[in-house]
Parts: structure tokens; C-alpha cells; sequence
């Protein structure tokens, strides 16, 4: 729960809509303005806010990623391990 506060927040910020009802189901492509320069922010303010980095790896999954849930199982594991 924690980690989706964390990056609805997130969302919200980046995309300076603090009204956005975010949950897991989101779907990136139902929000506007989630564009691949958002999606660099997005990435870069879940490095820095939680104290992880993407392997290249990663990085091309979060891209190809559909919903914030798939964001949050990606990193849930980056944060357990």
C-alpha cells in the first residue's frame, strides 16, 4: 500500500494533476499527458524516492508496462530484495 501512495503521488506530481484518483488498475494510456518524457520522470522520482535503480532490464519492462499495478510489482520486488 505503501509503495502505491508513493507512486500516485508521484504520478500526480509529475503530471500536476494532484485530483487523480490513481489505483492499481490505472492504466497508463487512460492518463493524460503520460507521455515517454513523463515516463522518465515517473522512473527517475521512484529511483530517488525509494532508494532503488533500474537495470536496463527493467527499465524496458516499466516501458512496456500497461497498468500501475504492473509498476508496482516490478518495484515491490526492487524494494524486498
Amino acid at each position: 500500500m505503501a509503495i502505491l501512495a508513493t507512486i500516485s503521488e508521484i504520478i500526480r506530481d509529475i503530471l500536476d494533476e494532484e485530483s487523480l484518483e490513481i489505483t492499481e488498475q490505472t492504466q497508463r494510456n487512460a492518463l493524460e499527458g503520460w507521455d515517454s518524457m513523463a515516463q522518465i520522470q515517473i522512473v527517475c522520482a521512484i529511483e530517488k524516492d525509494l532508494s532503488i535503480k533500474f537495470t536496463m532490464d527493467e527499465l524496458e519492462q516499466l516501458n512496456q508496462m500497461e497498468s500501475v499495478g504492473d509498476m508496482i510489482s516490478l518495484v515491490s520486488g526492487k524494494t524486498s530484495a
